[in-house]
């Protein structure tokens, strides 16, 4: 759910020998070593910021600027004392370096800190050297940054960890969920609460937010929490739903007993064993066969044999565990086209990069959104601008400007080569259509004979007669990941196909066109 829970977890599979790639975004917050020294920072740019100063004159960091334990201090000098050691600090920053001190500060804890800490330590300091060279000089910036950026580390191993707003738009062979306790349909925590008569509408009204007791002497009260508790259950079903429809051929629900009364407290746990029997009915044997009498009423493992202190054998290692099959039932649902049958991973087909080639993926994606006709001209500043801020929000974490540059590059030599001249009209001379139309990110969701497809095209463009109907339609999708050979850009084209043809057929349905009248290809981004 969280991303210092994707830190976390990361960091207990690396010293149980699991190669992961980290792909979350935050995790400075569960790394003590790290939050003391982003503590130095804040202290330096606010002294008065006497938590932070306390905190941090209870590390090693305390004596390389000569604080001593906040609590000695007499009153009388302890002002004084805290504005002589913030200053100190920013001298050193403003003299050294932002580079220079955070290293020094890394190496000066180092004897006390674990493999994790050193590791993340190093990247502070890597962050420090690049923020060097344009950031600015407030420390509480760098804090910021640093808190944003956090420590994923991406990498092509198998095993990925991310949260489950990170998984949106992919697929996995097998994906385990675990932390299905957390409660669902909770008031989101803000200050006021919005009140609409529909989500698609600008609010009515704001209220603050107040507690239980405050609220009976304004019933109206209610009704902006009751939106705000329906908005948050929705987002929550939302995720979960992405989250168990990730996998291609297996999916892992992690749960545990709990006392939680079902009807105060709901959670992703408590609704899929209540909406699955089968789960529901595996789960309850389990916990009917555990000696809830006994001190330990739960199995233990430990020199690879299983222990407990409650009746029943222990279960035999070697032997799989028991899988709940849930049979589906015949419905229409709602199926993106990257969903087609296949057979063979996307890896072996299409050889990415995960971390480094989804990130790239959503920023030039937003770029290209931008090109309507390149006939008309490049996108401008301005444009350009609003696209890396959009792409930001997407991934959770700002664009930097180093990787804006090279993407940015990249974008406009693609305009230069093919790809550009499949974004302007001449491209579609040929179907001598009165008037042409292209629409970047089209959105669909239309019911055919096989389902109902919902997804959205990257590029659409629709030729029209003289009376405006539709004759002719072209699907473009573009590919970030780089083809190095003609042949391994064949085997692309073979894999996404289905997808494309899938994306045909929903089109077909809307405009009423025949499939030959349709054409689909991909745009492969150099």
């Amino acid at each position: 759910p969280t991303n210092d829970q994707v830190s976390d977890l990361s960091h207990e599979l690396r010293i149980r020998g699991v190669a992961v790639s980290e792909e979350g975004s935050s995790g400075a917050s569960s790394i003590p070593a790290v939050a003391a020294m982003l503590d130095v920072l804040r202290f330096a740019s606010h002294p008065g910021d006497r938590a932070a100063a306390f905190r941090m004159s209870h590390t090693p960091f305390a004596a390389m600027f000569g604080l001593e334990a906040l609590e000695t201090m007499e009153p009388k000098r302890r002002d004084e004392t805290l504005e002589a050691v913030a200053l100190a600090i920013r001298s050193r920053l403003a003299e050294a370096g932002f580079g220079e001190t955070i290293a020094e500060m890394a190496r000066a804890c180092r004897e006390s800190c674990d493999a994790r800490s050193q590791f993340s330590l190093r990247l502070v300091a890597e962050h420090a050297a690049e923020w060097a060279k344009s950031g600015s000089g407030d420390p509480i910036d760098f804090v910021r940054l640093v808190e944003e950026t956090g420590f994923g580390a991406p990498s092509d191993a198998s095993v990925r960890v991310m949260t489950q707003h990170s998984a949106k738009g992919l697929e996995f062979d097998e994906v385990v969920l675990p932390w299905l306790e957390k409660p669902m349909g909770k008031p989101r925590t803000m200050p006021c609460h919005p009140l609409s008569g529909d989500p698609l509408e600008p609010p009515l009204a704001i209220a603050s937010s107040l507690s239980e007791k405050q609220r009976t002497h304004a019933p109206v009260l209610e009704a902006f929490l009751n939106q705000s508790v329906a908005a948050s259950l929705a987002d929550a079903l939302s995720l979960l739903y992405v989250s168990i429809t990730r996998p291609r051929t297996g999916l892992h629900l992690v749960f545990r007993p709990s006392d939680k009364d079902p009807d105060k407290s709901l959670t992703p746990a408590m609704l899929l064993r209540a909406a699955v029997d089968d789960l529901n009915r595996g789960f309850c044997q389990a916990m009917d066969d555990i000696d809830t009498r006994a001190a330990e009423p739960f199995w233990t493992r430990s020199g690879g044999d299983f222990h407990t202190s409650g009746g029943g054998a222990a279960p035999d290692p070697a032997q799989p565990m028991s899988t709940v099959l849930i049979k589906p039932r015949v419905v229409h649902r709602a199926a993106p086209p990257s969903a087609h049958e296949h057979t063979g991973s996307i890896a072996e087909r299409w050889p990415l990069v995960p971390g480094r080639a989804r990130r790239d993926g959503i920023v030039l994606h937003e770029l290209y959104r931008l090109v309507v006709w390149l006939d008309d001209g490049a996108p401008d500043r301005a444009a350009i601008e609003r696209a890396f801020d959009e792409a930001a929000l997407q991934l959770g974490r700002p664009v930097g400007s180093d990787l804006r540059a090279a993407l940015e590059a990249r974008f406009m030599e693609s305009l230069e080569g093919p790809l550009g001249g499949a974004l302007r009209r001449s491209a579609h001379a040929d179907w001598d259509a009165h008037t042409l139309e292209a629409i970047p990110e089209h959105p669909m969701l239309v019911q055919t004979g096989s389902g109902v497809i919902r997804g959205r095209i990257d590029r659409l463009v629709l030729g029209r007669d003289a009376s405006g109907g539709v004759v002719r339609a072209s699907i473009l999708d573009f590919k970030t990941g780089r083809a190095s050979t003609e042949a391994a850009r064949r085997e692309a084209e073979a894999w996404y196909q289905p997808q494309l043809d899938r994306y045909a057929e929903g089109v077909a349905a809307i405009f009423g066109l025949s499939p030959e009248s349709i054409e689909t290809g991909l745009l492969f981004v150099e």
